[in-house]
């Protein structure tokens, strides 16, 4: 995916570009600038992780055992099983149920589900990546940015990304969980903006 995504950035001919990366898209964004496939001026990732199932070596990720459970629950129910996917980017946020209508509305279109088998391989490439050997080639100026409230990729994925890449920083939002740009949007694009200045 991060080749496919190099190429396309080839393609555009994009110089001084920043390039920010959200979830899976966090990690093909460290995957590009680890490997040179890119070189990007700065990077944000938002709610990244290098590692996304947890084990004996890393705490901060979900559980093999949850992970395993969706991968069965996809094959078995598509539909319900990415709606409750999707309510848990928000779990625990007070966000008004006008709000949240409205996120779905933006987010969930009719026809724009990905493909059962493609969304099954892609959990199953997240479950057995580990980037955390990658960090340490990247040398751009980084701002992670992370709910508190991250019921998919815990918060102590996105302190562990500041702490270990070289010029990086933590923006951490209370009350917010996967995915601040919905949640927060103004509060979000403008530390986005000041940090990209």
């Amino acid at each position: 995916m991060a080749t496919a995504l190099a190429d396309w950035w080839q393609q555009l001919d994009l110089k001084n570009a920043d390039l920010l990366g959200w979830s899976l898209g966090g990690q093909m964004a460290l995957q590009l600038a680890a490997d040179r496939l890119v070189q990007p001026r700065r990077l944000v990732l938002v709610a990244t992780t290098p590692k996304f199932c947890s084990d004996k070596s890393w705490s901060a990720g979900l559980p093999q055992a949850q992970v395993r459970a969706l991968l069965r629950n996809l094959g078995r129910a598509y539909e319900k099983t990415l709606g409750d996917f999707f309510r848990l980017q928000f779990d625990g946020e007070q966000l008004s149920r006008e709000r949240y209508r409205q996120i779905i509305r933006f987010a969930v279109r009719a026809g724009r589900l990905p493909e059962p088998a493609d969304a099954i391989e892609t959990l199953r490439l997240l479950g057995a990546a580990d980037q955390r050997s990658l960090l340490e080639k990247i040398s751009q100026p980084t701002l992670v940015t992370h709910g508190e409230l991250d019921r998919i990729i815990p918060l102590a994925s996105g302190e562990y990304l500041a702490d270990q890449l070289d010029q990086a920083k933590l923006q951490c939002l209370a009350e917010v969980g996967h995915a601040p740009f919905f949640s927060r949007p103004a509060e979000s694009v403008a530390a986005w903006r000041k940090f990209l200045q």
